[in-house]
């Protein structure tokens, strides 16, 4: 089916160049002078490519070009930094959840500097009366208002390693979806 394509719109174009040949043919002009106009934009198109090879380059120029290149790099890594926050933010609004049968609360830090979260004001909270309680010792709490002690916790670090992964698996979840 294609080579009939193919077959048609080169008898239009052997068409028309016949025709644009009988119209040079009455103005009395040679008959080839279309053939001769492309082949003098031809060696034109040709003569623009030696001459852009053969340009004369200053390093000045060169140098200019490669810090333009630098900085349009820094300005795209740049924007994919805030993409990045931007796109963390939903994250900012997992700040609680039960993890090792203690329910947890904290509040996401965005640093500048690493370009990233952080964990901060991470508290157990009391099962009986919803109150942040204090940490004690390394695997010790205790909740001011009603005096109950929660002992064998976690320690913070696991804690924050737990939260930071289901945050990583939140985020393969959503891009699968």
């Amino acid at each position: 089916m294609n080579w009939k394509k193919s077959i048609k719109a080169a008898l239009f174009l052997f068409i028309g160049w016949i025709g644009k040949s009988l119209y040079d043919n009455k103005l009395e002009a040679t008959i080839l002078t279309t053939w001769d106009k492309g082949v003098k934009l031809f060696n034109w198109a040709g003569l623009s490519f030696l001459k852009i090879l053969n340009f004369e380059l200053k390093v000045w120029w060169l140098i200019l070009i490669l810090a333009f290149a630098y900085i349009i790099k820094l300005l795209k890594i740049n924007r994919t930094k805030n993409s990045e926050k931007t796109s963390f933010l939903k994250i900012e609004e997992y700040t609680e959840d039960i993890i090792k049968g203690y329910k947890w609360k904290w509040i996401w830090i965005w640093n500048t500097f690493e370009g990233k979260y952080f964990i901060d004001n991470l508290v157990l909270i009391c099962p009986g009366c919803e109150t942040h309680s204090e940490y004690v010792n390394s695997n010790h709490h205790s909740c001011p208002r009603c005096s109950e002690r929660f002992s064998n916790t976690p320690p913070r670090s696991n804690i924050e390693k737990l939260i930071r992964d289901n945050c990583r698996r939140k985020i393969e979840e959503s891009k699968v979806v």
